[in-house]
């Protein structure tokens, strides 16, 4: 409906805010196996130029990229058995397209070489030059960032663990068991899950729990019955490299507490996962 609004409107010019929620690249050379993602959220601008003649826009993101690479041959790379880069600025690519999404085949460039340099922990005196970064679009979809679940379901527990019958008064509150439905295939390749919480109205307490949870459910013994807490459950693997990467979350589930507040107020649409915390 927005790309329709746009070619068929009149002459001028419109800027159309453009959400990144995915980027994740990786893979295999002769010498390396390699990952690149973005290391905060990225956002990109779409200004299309109406005209009668061209109808077509210029597109425009910006992101730190982080890039790990894993040599087969150690030997050959000084020892180094992994080595991660981070760009040293946002990296600004640009494209010209005249369609959204982007046909497949449409490729975004960076405006200017990218210069990376080592992450803390890592050979201080790297560093690497991309003269001409590029990404491609594809109408392919990626069976990993498709992969979805949430919470379905939650029981209030005691301190042994044991599910409380509904009702319970709160002094026997001793945690929250969180179950959601199973999605991991050998096609989308997800192992495991990452599990975020916050107090609704208060994006400042999002937190992710440390645990990479091997099932499908998980005790929050901080809960107990006197705060709000809004629950998100995303999808995770690792990559060829071996990095962790999250999918995309974009539901969540509140366990209210027992005695509700009066403040009500809810946040804007949340995204958790691969980006981490967006509003």
């Amino acid at each position: 409906m927005t790309r329709a609004s746009i070619l068929d409107g009149t002459e001028g010019t419109a800027q159309i805010p453009v959400d990144i929620v995915a980027f994740h690249a990786e893979g295999m050379t002769d010498e390396v196996a390699y990952s690149i993602r973005m290391f905060s959220d990225v956002k990109g601008r779409l200004d299309v130029a109406l005209t009668s003649k061209e109808k077509a826009g210029a597109l425009q993101l910006w992101g730190r990229m982080v890039v790990t690479i894993k040599p087969l041959n150690p030997a050959a790379f000084g020892g180094m058995d992994k080595l991660t880069l981070v760009s040293q600025r946002w990296v600004r690519q640009r494209a010209r397209v005249t369609e959204w999404p982007p046909a497949s085949g449409n490729y975004l460039e960076s405006v200017e070489p990218e210069s990376y340099v080592a992450l803390g922990g890592e050979p201080k005196q790297v560093l690497a030059v991309v003269k001409k970064g590029r990404v491609i679009f594809t109408s392919l979809l990626d069976p990993f960032l498709q992969a979805r679940t949430r919470v379905n379901s939650f029981f209030y527990v005691d301190s042994k663990g044991k599910d409380l019958p509904a009702g319970a008064e709160p002094g026997r509150i001793a945690g929250v068991r969180l179950v959601w439905a199973d999605v991991r295939t050998a096609e989308n390749r997800v192992t495991h899950y990452r599990l975020y919480r916050y107090v609704p109205g208060k994006p400042e307490t999002l937190s992710l729990f440390p645990d990479r949870i091997s099932g499908t459910q998980f005790i929050d013994r901080e809960h107990n019955g006197t705060v709000t807490h809004a629950y998100a459950v995303v999808p995770a693997k690792n990559d060829a490299v071996g990095e962790e990467v999250m999918g995309i979350g974009l539901d969540y589930v509140e366990v209210v507490q027992v005695q509700p507040a009066d403040d009500t107020t809810r946040p804007d649409e949340l995204r958790f996962g691969h980006l981490g915390f967006k509003r």
